[in-house]
């Protein structure tokens, strides 16, 4: 699929789920939960497959939203950092 050969799409999303809190490197903690990791998913040439290069990563926070009668609950995107692609 789309990894292997020449990309579909210019991007990749990913989902990542933390168990439990981390400490980065920087002394920041986050959270467990989903976090949601968009980078690019660039074509190297023919026969080369594909290169994946850094990106955003955000995690989404619930907002009520009231409604006429109702209420819903919207997942606002919240951008924590970035993170980059390396190939071993």
């Amino acid at each position: 699929w789309g990894l292997s050969r020449e990309p579909l799409y210019p991007f990749v999303l990913l989902e990542l789920e933390l168990d439990a809190s981390c400490t980065l490197a920087d002394g920041r903690e986050l959270p467990g939960g989903l976090y949601y990791l968009q980078g690019g998913h660039d074509g190297r040439g023919k026969g080369q497959g594909a290169a994946l290069s850094g990106g955003t990563v955000t995690r989404r926070v619930p907002l009520d939203v009231p409604l006429v009668g109702a209420s819903a609950t919207y997942m606002e995107p919240f951008p924590v950092g970035s993170y980059v692609a390396r190939q071993a």
